[in-house]
């Protein structure tokens, strides 16, 4: 068995993970070649697609290269077993993509994992290739998914729905959190392990995904289990404005002011000041958020209620509030 961790590009493994959904569709994936010689200068990866507790698992995994992002892949045996064939020297992160089939053990199908079972990609154990070698035991021991379905209530447009399970900032479209888009009538559908997650609804404004949330939900997931959300109701939004000064009461310009939902460390929005001490945090869903300048308090001084359609105004020294 041949495989260590090491640096990584992030940047190159999320953006060949989000072509793997489109490779699938247009059936781009090869089966393992059986009795064909290898080409020079490669080796192969093997292993076993299979449940955590054994069994085989239909599907497909797939290697990339860390330092291109170029993918190579093969489908697993009905016995879980697969082999990629003719994979260049180098390093891998391996990605197990199980089919959504349901099974007895498993209504929702297993949870999509980076070799050795982890979520993230950048958390992925690289899988070291040498030419005219076999990597061995490169296996998989997937864990059931749950399900959570809802309906987001008055929805007028697109939405996104995410599931985020870390305390800390996280974007939610970085290709590494559990993200669907609702349908036009509001309803979505999430597989995930089983978990505490904090459920955030996001707003579609031409081809981005405006960089808030319009509401959220914590949801307990069990595996094997099925969570109907209430119907998630998308607040009119209000807004704030910041004008701060410094102490001799010239202009803070280039103030850092970063916003948080009360009693959460998930920074909501973050932004400069202008020339003129002023920052505008437009599109926040109503509720309470601390408010802290050059640095995030645990122990705000400030505490803004946002309101629906109106604009929440503080005015004074920078130092009033800084961390």
């Amino acid at each position: 068995m041949n495989h260590s961790n090491g640096s990584h590009r992030p940047g190159s493994l999320r953006r060949a993970a989000a072509l793997l959904a489109s490779a699938v569709v247009a059936g781009s994936f090869l089966a393992p070649a059986t009795a064909v010689a290898a080409e020079p200068g490669t080796g192969r990866i093997l292993g076993r697609l299979a449940s955590d507790t054994g069994q085989a698992v239909a599907g497909d995994v797939v290697a990339i290269d860390e330092s291109t992002g170029q993918a190579y892949s093969a489908t697993a045996r009905s016995d879980g077993g697969y082999a990629i064939s003719d994979v260049p020297a180098g390093r891998y992160a391996v990605l197990f993509r199980p089919s959504e089939i349901a099974l007895p053990d498993a209504p929702f199908g297993y949870v999509e994992a980076w070799f050795p079972n982890v979520r993230r990609g950048d958390d992925a154990t690289r899988v070291i290739v040498d030419a005219g070698a076999e990597t061995l035991a490169v296996d998989a021991a997937l864990t059931a998914a749950g399900r959570v379905t809802g309906a987001i209530s008055g929805a007028d447009g697109r939405y996104a729905v995410a599931l985020l399970n870390e305390p800390t900032p996280v974007d939610p479209f970085d290709g590494d959190t559990l993200v669907v888009e609702s349908d036009p009538t509001g309803r979505f559908v999430l597989r995930a392990p089983a978990g505490r997650y904090e459920l955030l609804v996001y707003r579609r404004s031409g081809h981005d995904w405006l960089p808030y949330a319009l509401a959220e939900e914590t949801v307990e997931l069990s595996s094997r289990r099925d969570v109907e959300v209430t119907p998630v109701v998308v607040p009119t939004a209000g807004a704030v404005e910041l004008l701060l000064c410094a102490e001799d009461g010239a202009f803070a310009a280039e103030a850092d002011v970063t916003l948080a939902r009360q009693g959460c460390v998930r920074v909501e929005r973050d932004g400069l000041t202008d020339h003129t001490g002023r920052v505008l945090f437009e599109g926040l869903a109503p509720g309470r958020y601390a408010v802290a300048v050059d640095g995030v308090a645990r122990t705000p001084s400030l505490v803004v209620t946002i309101e629906p359609d109106r604009i929440a105004r503080i005015t004074g020294p920078a130092s009033a509030i800084t961390a």
